[in-house]
């Protein structure tokens, strides 16, 4: 019965810090196209007239 429960928390905690490595690697290039997407924008004001925000 033990045995049975400490597997159950070894899988339950193996999901949780897969799913945390997915999800930190996931927002990770998430915020890489963020910050690619607010440099175009940079890059457009400094061409151009500051384009009005459509916020």
């Amino acid at each position: 019965m033990e045995f049975e429960l400490t597997l159950g928390a070894g899988v339950i905690l193996a999901v949780i810090l897969i799913t945390g490595i997915l999800l930190k690697l996931y927002t990770r290039r998430r915020l890489r196209e963020i910050d690619g997407i607010n440099g175009l924008l940079v890059y457009d004001a400094t061409r151009h007239k500051p384009p009005i925000a459509k916020l």
